[in-house]
């Protein structure tokens, strides 16, 4: 399952896996863990359907 992932206070955004600072103003919360994004596009595609990414089944590698 793909939470966000800590490298350090770096962690990856679940959309497209680039790396995010943790204190990025980009960030949601879902089932009590926040995900943070690189961008305000990726953040829209995870509030739009946050369990898919959450458990890792939509992951775009293309959108960055």
């Amino acid at each position: 399952m793909l939470m966000h992932m800590y490298e350090g206070d770096i962690m990856k955004d679940v959309v497209c896996g680039m790396n995010v600072e943790e204190d990025s103003k980009l960030s949601s919360e879902h089932d009590g863990k926040k995900y943070h994004f690189c961008s305000k596009d990726c953040k829209a595609k995870f509030d739009k359907n946050p369990e898919e990414y959450a458990k890792g089944g939509k992951g775009d590698k293309k959108c960055c």
